[in-house]
């Protein structure tokens, strides 16, 4: 582990996961099979209860676009997280690509396989972005609204389940 990363103890990880550079993850957080964190050229911030699933890529912009992960995010297989920023309870589904600059609310769901252009911003909440370029498409409806709400619990349990426990 390098000197500038500060990883919560309770944090699990899966195999092959690749972490460099200046990385923070808190507290109960899910980090999944093959995922890569790279926070050699920009910072990375990750909250509590988060998820990141199989395959995924975060990285950052050099003087430019940290990437910032809020509390209760859920990021799908196989997504690409470029200097960008998610709110707490955000929900990107699989396959998607978030841009540097990009913004994305509170309660906003990404749709599997979405594009979110650099420096968009999604900032109402309750909404369904879809797209390449993404944009609103419609309210959420409760349904969604409750899966953004339960799958951070949902992989908590996963988490302690089938992910080891992080050793420093």
């Amino acid at each position: 582990m390098d000197s500038n990363q500060n990883i919560a103890a309770n944090v699990r990880f899966g195999q092959n996961v690749v972490i460099t550079g200046d990385v923070k993850i808190d507290d109960n957080t899910s980090i999944w099979h093959n995922v890569i964190l790279r926070g050699d050229v920009a910072p990375i911030t990750i909250g509590a209860r988060t998820n990141i699933q199989d395959n995924t890529v975060l990285h950052g912009q050099l003087n430019q676009w940290d990437v910032k992960l809020g509390d209760d995010v859920s990021v799908g297989h196989s997504c690409i997280l470029h200097g960008c920023e998610l709110a707490n309870e955000s929900f990107i589904g699989m396959g998607a690509i978030i841009m540097n600059g990009a913004y994305i609310g509170p309660r906003v769901f990404v749709a599997a396989g979405s594009l979110v252009s650099q420096g968009s911003r999604f900032e109402e909440p309750n909404v369904l972005v879809m797209g390449r370029p993404g944009k609103v498409v419609r309210p959420l409806r409760e349904r969604e609204i409750q899966m953004i709400m339960e799958t951070p619990k949902r992989y908590i349990q996963y988490a302690l389940d089938w992910l080891p426990e992080f050793k420093k």
